[in-house]
């Protein structure tokens, strides 16, 4: 491992001294625009009053699905709240 990263800085080295600086990497969040009708499915069921285990239940019918209703719920607020302005 510290093969690589030795190589890893010495690549960096060459590319300063030949280019500059390195370019800034931009991190994105990933958009799951195939999953945006279940966020809001469970964000109109959260809204309705039920619980996220009974959402669970009810959109995920013998799956242990808890955390993933969790984060659809988490992902919902961010699209409703504007997290999601710069769509591309």
């Amino acid at each position: 491992m510290s093969e690589i990263e030795s190589a890893i800085r010495e690549a960096r080295r060459e590319y300063k001294e030949k280019h500059g600086p390195l370019p800034r990497q931009e991190l994105r969040p990933r958009r799951r625009t195939d999953q945006f009708k279940e966020y809001l499915q469970v964000w109109d069921l959260k809204q309705q009053g039920l619980s996220l285990s009974r959402i669970a239940e009810r959109l995920h019918k013998g799956e242990t699905a808890l955390d993933r209703v969790r984060d659809h719920y988490r992902r919902a607020k961010e699209l409703i709240g504007g997290g999601y302005k710069a769509l591309k």
